[in-house]
């Protein structure tokens, strides 16, 4: 990841050497969404715990949900996280391409990337509208909106980002020697996988694992 990939990084004086912008900028962003996500994980860890459950929600028995709740299924968020995981390979694959030089080949790897990410934030938009409660009626629906919808919001960042650089690459902005707008879309691509993964995983994990489902 290093400046010589920019299109804007100025070249350093002698044997030094520096990451571009582009990269700082990354990897900042990744440790704030990190801390958000962080956030977002303990909340529903705390509340799966069921030591402060009768205080939220009333309800002083075990499992999560809490009783007379009913569990969404999971078929919509499981083909959500496959197509997530196809954006990565995706754009893995198209950095791998532009790196030699088939800027062709990588445009076609970004637009599928594109679609496979579009069609996941679909999957978990139609998810929430087909679950029976709203986003404030308890605790676990709260939970269940929240996170759901953050992982939503990561893979939207992504669809936009793979738009952008789909764009770059049909007006030849990036080459084989300048591409790091292609290679962050790529990283963000897979921390969007493990994002949405754990978020996803709390979502309709914690149900099975805590006897309610």
């Amino acid at each position: 990841m290093s400046g010589v990939r920019s299109r804007s990084a100025e070249p350093l004086r002698g044997t030094q050497t520096a990451h571009a912008m582009g990269v700082w900028g990354l990897v900042l962003a990744l440790i704030a969404l990190v801390m958000f996500m962080a956030g977002l994980a303990a909340a529903a860890l705390y509340l799966e715990t069921g030591q402060p459950r009768d205080v939220v929600t009333g309800e002083a028995d075990s499992g999560w949900p809490p009783p007379h709740i009913e569990v969404p299924a999971r078929h919509l968020a499981v083909l959500a996280l496959l197509a997530i995981v196809a954006t990565g390979l995706a754009l893995s694959a198209a950095v791998r391409r532009v790196a030699v030089g088939a800027s062709q080949r990588a445009s076609q790897l970004v637009a599928l990337g594109l679609a496979t990410a579009v069609t996941a934030v679909i999957l978990l938009v139609v998810d929430l509208q087909r679950v029976s409660f709203g986003w404030d009626e308890h605790a676990y629906a709260s939970v269940y909106w929240a996170l759901t919808g953050a992982a939503s919001l990561f893979v939207g960042v992504v669809a936009l980002m793979a738009a952008s650089i789909l764009v770059q690459l049909l007006t030849g902005v990036v080459d084989a020697h300048r591409h790091l707008e292609v290679l962050n879309t790529a990283i963000f691509g897979w921390f969007t996988v493990l994002a949405s993964g754990i978020l996803l995983g709390l979502v309709h994990v914690l149900p099975v694992v805590s006897g309610s489902s």
